[in-house]
């Protein structure tokens, strides 16, 4: 395999947006009669179907809300299943206090699929969270320490199309599955 650098420290390749403290529920409902333009509020769930539903730009804490928004990104879990990423398409995002969100440099430079990376690294992002019950992901010592290996672009295009067809199986292995388990109950 070709590659355009190794062992490439990984805070030269991604930004990390922290969270809104006090984005909360409560919070949310409290704004969801405001008009406007609104973005997705993320959390450190994993799972596709929990959402904490939709805020419109606002203040929270006296302070505009932290807001990602028209290009793809990772959310990273940073507590809970520490260390899980989500790969995020262009959108309109925030998030609370139990995540961030990560996204390439501008000044990165190689190219960089961030899909690649999600799929490639997502282990590496784990190896960074603490063992509890309830984990959490150590935003500094990943920056500070993380190195990524970088093939050319091609490869990572190629690599995470394959990944794309993997989750589609297992999508699919999982619909029978339920399928399944429906029918012998």
């Amino acid at each position: 395999m070709k590659y355009q650098i190794k062992n490439f420290p990984i805070k030269k390749v991604i930004d990390c947006m922290s969270g809104n403290s006090g984005l909360t529920e409560e919070f949310i409902y409290s704004k969801s009669n405001i008009q406007g333009k609104k973005c997705t509020v993320l959390s450190s769930s994993t799972d596709n179907t929990t959402s904490m539903g939709e805020i419109p730009f606002c203040s929270i804490n006296g302070k505009p809300i932290k807001v990602f928004e028209n290009k793809e990104g990772l959310l990273v879990a940073r507590n809970g299943k520490a260390g899980a990423i989500t790969y995020l398409p262009p959108g309109c995002y925030t998030i609370n206090d139990h995540a961030y969100i990560v996204s390439l440099k501008k000044s990165c430079p190689y190219s960089v699929n961030l899909k690649w990376l999600a799929y490639r690294y997502s282990s590496l992002f784990k190896l960074y969270s603490s063992n509890s019950d309830n984990g959490t992901w150590n935003k500094t010592g990943f920056m500070k320490n993380a190195l990524i290996d970088i093939p050319t672009e091609d490869t990572q295009l190629k690599l995470a199309n394959i990944y794309d067809q993997i989750l589609c199986y297992l999508e699919k292995l999982q619909t029978i599955k339920t399928r399944i388990n429906n029918l012998l109950s």
